[in-house]
């Protein structure tokens, strides 16, 4: 889904990024969640703000590894003419709002 200020027409031209969300169940989330923590250390300062994110129902590109960012750089930054903000969110979770518009027609909103 995109969202963001783009899709509620607050965006500032050149200056606002793209904001890409992927949402998935709690089961989905959660198992990329435990994949997350598994390279954070318990008590660093790493893991304190991984939590953080996941406790709002939100895992970044970060969050998800360098495998993942490479593949989201060659895929999607390369091909948009601005910064892209990707994330994977637990559906119904705090950052799970509209507006939403669906990237591809054939997917639909719950």
């Amino acid at each position: 889904m995109l969202q963001g200020s783009r899709v509620s027409h607050k965006a500032k031209l050149n200056e606002s990024d793209i904001d890409i969300a992927l949402r998935v169940d709690n089961a989905t989330f959660f198992d990329l969640a435990e994949e997350s923590l598994a390279n954070a250390p318990l008590g660093t300062k790493l893991r304190a703000k991984k939590l953080r994110r996941i406790r709002t129902g939100q895992l970044s590109t970060f969050d998800l590894g360098t495998e993942f960012r490479e593949l989201r750089e060659e895929l999607v930054d390369s091909r948009v003419p601005f910064a892209v903000q990707f994330s994977v969110l637990r559906m119904g979770s705090k950052l799970d709002t509209a507006p939403q518009y669906p990237i591809n027609k054939g997917a639909q909103r719950e």
